[in-house]
C-alpha cells in the first residue's frame, strides 16, 4: 500500500507543479505569446510617432503584438495589454474577453494601443508570431535609427524563470524521490509474489511488464483523479482560467513521472535477478542492498526537507516583518513616486529640470528623501553602506532614539551641516564613517553647478543613537525585501544648503529614493518642463509596496506547499525504509526479546541511530551552504524529531507483529 501511495503522491506533486508553472509563466508572458520585442532607444524618432511606425509594420507584416505594462493599483498589481495590431483570422489577443489570470494578484486588462501612455512607448512588446516574423518589424524600427531586439519568449524560455520565482527544482525532486522509494518497497513487497510466479512459468521480463502496467495504470488514474479534482477547486479559486493549458503542462508532468516509473522499475528488476527463488518463495528476509538503497532514497527525502527549510523560514519572517511594513505604510499614504519610463541618453539630458522640480517640491516641503544604497551592504558609507540618506520631512514622520533614549526629530538637526545618526554600537568606526560621508560631500560638490560657489566648507556632526532601531525606509524598488532597515547610519542632509548634485536627485527621484506628497503640483512642473513623456505616471509609494509584500505573501504559500508535499514524501518514505529494516532484522529481534533484552536494545538504540543519521543530513547540508541561521536550524531539527518518531513508531509496530515462524526462515 506504502508503495502506490508513494507513486500517488508522486503524481500530486506533478499537478501542483504544472499549476505553479502556468501561473507563474503566465504573468510574465502572456498566454499565447511566442515572441517579444524590446524598443530600447527611439533615435530621432519622436514618441508620438513610434506607436504609429509599429503599429504599420505589425500591420504590413501581419503580426499580433501587444505592449505589455505593469503597474501598482488598490495595493495590487495591474497588468496592462495594450493591443498594437490583431492579425486576421487569429484569436490573438483576444481583447473582447475577459483575460483568463490564473492568479489572484494580478489583474489583466485589454486597451486600446492608441490610449497608451507616450512615456510608456520604450520597452517590452510581445507577439504570437515566431521570432524571425518578429524581426521583419525590428527591421523597420532600425531603419529609422531605433534601438531594438527581439528574442524567443515562449513557455519553454519561461523554464529558468519558473524555477527562479516558485520553488519547483525541489517538488521535481520529491516526485522523483517519492517514486525511488515507492518502486524499492514495491521490489521488498512483492518479491515472494514475483518468485512464485517465475517458478510456474512466467518471465522476469514478463513478471517485470506487469509490474510496470500496474504502476502505469496507478499513475494514469491518478492524473485523471487529480484533473477531475481539480475542477471544482479552480473554478472557485480562478473560474478554470487556462485550464487547459494547466492540463497539458501536467500530462506532460506526470509522462514525465511515468519514464521514471518505468525507468526505476526495471532497474528494480535487474537488482532482483541474482536473487535466490527459494528463499524468496518461503519468506526470506530481503536483501541488504534493497534496504540500504530505501535508506539512501530516505537520507536524500529528509535532506531535500531540510533543505527548504531555510527558504521557508526566511519567507515567514518576511511575512512576519510586513505587519511592521503595513503599519508604517498605511501612516505613510500621502506619499507618491514616479515611474520612469525612458531611454538612457534622454534620462541624462534630462538631470537638471528634474532636479528643478525636486527642488521646487523641497522648498515647499512637500519632498521627502530616504535614499538606500543599491548595495552589496558593505561598510556605513553612501554608495555602497548600510546606510539611510533623508532629508529633515523624513525626522519629522520618522523620529529616531538617540543614545540617551529620547526623541530626535527634525528640530534636532542643524540646518547648515550633514548630520550622521550613528548606532552607538559603531562608535569606534566612527572616524572611517565620517570620512566616507565627507568625501561623498566632496564629490557631490564637484559635480554641482552652484553659482555662486559656496565660500566654506559644509559642516559634519555626528550624533550617537540607540542600537537596534529598524527605520522605514519607504523603500520599493525591485529586489527589496522589507521597507525597514535596522541599525543603519543615517545621513540627514542640511535644508540651508544645497549639497547634492543635480545627478543625485533626478537618479533617485526617478527611483523612489525621493516623494512627493503634491502630486498635482509635480505632474504640472513635469508637463511644463516636457518630461511628461519620460514618467509613466505618478502612484501612491504604498500601492507599489504592497505589490512586493503580496508576492511574499504568496511565496510563503508556494513554500509552504512544497515543504508540506516534502514532509509527506519524507514520512512515506520513514515509513517504508522502517518496514524494511524491520522485514530485515526480524530473526534478531525475535531473538533478542526472546532473551529478555530491554528497550535500550530494541527501542531506544534504533531512536538514537536515526537521530545520528539525521544529524549526519543536516551537517551535510550545511557544509553544502543549503542550511543556515538559527530559524533554519531549529526548523531541521523539528523534521529530524519528527523523522526519528515515525521510524521508532513503525519499528515498534512491526516488532510487535512479527510471527511465531520467523525462527524458521533464512
Amino acid at each position: 500500500m506504502a508503495h502506490k501511495l508513494s507513486i500517488i503522491v508522486a503524481v500530486l506533486v506533478a499537478l501542483v507543479g504544472a499549476f505553479l508553472f502556468v501561473r507563474t509563466s503566465d504573468e510574465a508572458l502572456p498566454a499565447g505569446a511566442r515572441s517579444n520585442l524590446v524598443i530600447w532607444e527611439h533615435g530621432d524618432v519622436a514618441k508620438v510617432d513610434t506607436i504609429e511606425t509599429l503599429a504599420r509594420s505589425a500591420a504590413e507584416h501581419d503580426v499580433g503584438l501587444v505592449k505589455d505594462a505593469v503597474t501598482a493599483s488598490d495595493g495590487g498589481t495591474l497588468r496592462t495589454l495594450y493591443v498594437v495590431h490583431k492579425p486576421d483570422g487569429h484569436a490573438w489577443p483576444d481583447e473582447h474577453r475577459p483575460y483568463p489570470d490564473v492568479g489572484r494578484d494580478v489583474e489583466t486588462r485589454w486597451a486600446d494601443i492608441a490610449t497608451l501612455p507616450l512615456a510608456q512607448t520604450n520597452g517590452l512588446y510581445d507577439s504570437d508570431a515566431p521570432e524571425e516574423r518578429l524581426a521583419l518589424v525590428a527591421d523597420d524600427l532600425e531603419a529609422l535609427g531605433m534601438q531594438v531586439s527581439t528574442q524567443t519568449g515562449g513557455p519553454v524560455t519561461m523554464i529558468p524563470w519558473a524555477l527562479y520565482a516558485v520553488p519547483l527544482a525541489p517538488l521535481v525532486v520529491a516526485a522523483l524521490l517519492a517514486v525511488m522509494a515507492g518502486v524499492g518497497h514495491g521490489a521488498v513487497v512483492h518479491r515472494r509474489r514475483d518468485a512464485i510466479l517465475q517458478v510456474s512459468g512466467a518471465s522476469r521480463r514478463s513478471t517485470t511488464a506487469r509490474t510496470v502496467r500496474d504502476d502505469a495504470v496507478l499513475v494514469v488514474s491518478t492524473l485523471i483523479g487529480g484533473l477531475l479534482a481539480s475542477l471544482p477547486v479552480l473554478a472557485w479559486y480562478d473560474g478554470l482560467a487556462q485550464w487547459p493549458r494547466i492540463a497539458l503542462v501536467s500530462v506532460l508532468a506526470v509522462a514525465g513521472i511515468l519514464a521514471f516509473v518505468v525507468g526505476a522499475v526495471i532497474v528494480a528488476s535487474a537488482a532482483r535477478a541474482r536473487a535466490r527463488l527459494l528463499p524468496a518463495i518461503r519468506g526470506a528476509r530481503p536483501a541488504v542492498s534493497h534496504v540500504v538503497g530505501l535508506a539512501v532514497v530516505h537520507a536524500l527525502a529528509l535532506g531535500l526537507v531540510v533543505s527548504v527549510m531555510p527558504t521557508g523560514v526566511e519567507a515567514t519572517v518576511r511575512v512576519a516583518d510586513n505587519r511592521a511594513d503595513r503599519e508604517a505604510w498605511a501612516a505613510a499614504s500621502e506619499w507618491f513616486e514616479l515611474l520612469f519610463h525612458s531611454g538612457f541618453d534622454e534620462s541624462v539630458r534630462s538631470d537638471k529640470p528634474f532636479a528643478s522640480i525636486a527642488r521646487a517640491e523641497l522648498a515647499r516641503h512637500r519632498a521627502l528623501f530616504a535614499v538606500q544604497p543599491n548595495g552589496p551592504f558593505e561598510g556605513y558609507g553612501p554608495d555602497h553602506g548600510d546606510s539611510l540618506t533623508v532629508n529633515q520631512e523624513y525626522l519629522r514622520h520618522n523620529p529616531v532614539v538617540d543614545a540617551s533614549g529620547q526623541t530626535f526629530g527634525e528640530a534636532d538637526v542643524d540646518a547648515r551641516s550633514l548630520t550622521l545618526l550613528v548606532p552607538e554600537g559603531l562608535e569606534d568606526q566612527t572616524a572611517s564613517i565620517a570620512g566616507e560621508w565627507l568625501a561623498w560631500l566632496d564629490w557631490e560638490s564637484s559635480d554641482h553647478e552652484e553659482s555662486p560657489p559656496r565660500d566654506e566648507p559644509i559642516g559634519l556632526e555626528v550624533r550617537y543613537i540607540a542600537d537596534g532601531q529598524s527605520l522605514f525606509t519607504f523603500g520599493t524598488k525591485w529586489g527589496d525585501v522589507t521597507s525597514h532597515q535596522r541599525d543603519a547610519v543615517v545621513a540627514v542632509l542640511p535644508t540651508e544648503v544645497d549639497v547634492v548634485s543635480d545627478n543625485w536627485l533626478a537618479s533617485n527621484m526617478t527611483s523612489g529614493g525621493v516623494l512627493f506628497s503634491d502630486p498635482v503640483s509635480v505632474q504640472r512642473q513635469l508637463d511644463a518642463a516636457g518630461l511628461d513623456q519620460q514618467i509613466g505616471s505618478i502612484v501612491r509609494a504604498a500601492d507599489v509596496a504592497a505589490i512586493r509584500i503580496a508576492e511574499q505573501a504568496r511565496e510563503l504559500r508556494d513554500v509552504l506547499a512544497v515543504a508540506v508535499l516534502g514532509v509527506v514524501v519524507l514520512m512515506l518514505s520513514a515509513v517504508m525504509t522502517a518496514a524494511a529494516v524491520a522485514e530485515r532484522g526480524r530473526r534478531r529481534d525475535v531473538v533478542l526479546v526472546t532473551a529478555g533484552a530491554g528497550p535500550l536494545r530494541t527501542a531506544i538504540l534504533p531512536a538514537i541511530m536515526t537521530a545520528a543519521a539525521g544529524t549526519a543530513v543536516i551537517t551535510v547540508t550545511r557544509g553544502l551552504g543549503l542550511v543556515d541561521g538559527a530559524g533554519a536550524l531549529a526548523a531541521a531539527a523539528g523534521v529530524v524529531v519528527l523523522d526519528v518518531v515515525v521510524i521508532s513508531a513503525v519499528l515498534a509496530l512491526h516488532r510487535s507483529r512479527i510471527r511465531a515462524d520467523t525462527l524458521d526462515r533464512a
